[in-house]
């Protein structure tokens, strides 16, 4: 087994590689799920429960990281996982909130989960003014983050890459805290108060997303310092 670690741009990169078997091409797209197994037989010369990969994904995404692989059969895999290097010292991190809201300085920390991050690129540009956006493509990195720091919104994809995701709601997401809901169709449940909006991605206007993302969060304030 070979490990390394080395820098690219912004992020730290370590890989693992072995001169294994091999993951048979039809296993690939499920390697990350919970109690996935290439070889479930009994007869598999080590044990496991499926679970360590899905939870190295879990805690990687929740520190902004990307894990991934690629094997080739008879000759063996790598997983990689990239990391982003600290934050400067003259960026330092958003001052906590007071009881009458938001310092000037201070940016509002927002939990954006969905399975694809090509509308998080969007999404985090016409936001990064004065929201922090934290991106997680996963249930279980979703409730991680949301039991490890407090919010002031949630924006997310109901349809997380085929699951139901809206049970967060209403559970590991606070009841103070606003979601904002997009989805590739209208969720078919009936949403709680704190769901603030919800938006069809294929008709989103990001321009109009902000804007409502600031009436939001100045409304929170607004009942916060009463």
């Amino acid at each position: 087994m070979t490990l390394s670690l080395r820098r690219q741009h912004d992020f730290y990169r370590v890989d693992v590689s072995d001169e294994g078997t091999g993951i048979p091409p039809e296993f690939h797209s499920r390697i990350f799920e919970r109690f996935s197994q290439a070889d479930s037989s009994d007869t598999r010369r080590r044990g496991g429960t499926g679970l360590g990969l899905a939870i190295s994904r879990s805690i990687i995404e929740s520190h902004q990281g990307e894990i991934d692989f690629f094997s080739t059969l008879g000759q063996g895999s790598t997983f990689y996982f990239k990391l982003p290097v600290s934050m400067p010292m003259e960026n330092p991190a958003p001052a906590p909130l007071s009881a009458k809201g938001h310092t000037p300085s201070s940016k509002y920390q927002v939990l954006y989960i969905d399975g694809e991050k090509s509308l998080f690129y969007d999404i985090n540009n016409h936001l990064s003014d004065f929201c922090k956006l934290l991106y997680v493509s996963s249930k279980g990195a979703a409730s991680l983050a949301l039991n490890n720091q407090a919010f002031d919104l949630v924006i997310m994809d109901w349809q997380l890459k085929g699951e139901d995701i809206s049970p967060l709601i209403g559970t590991t997401i606070d009841a103070p805290t606003k979601v904002i809901i997009l989805g590739n169709e209208m969720p078919d449940f009936r949403p709680p108060n704190c769901v603030a909006a919800t938006h069809l991605k294929s008709r989103l206007n990001i321009s109009a997303l902000k804007s409502e993302v600031r009436l939001i969060l100045k409304n929170r304030n607004t009942r916060e310092a009463m």
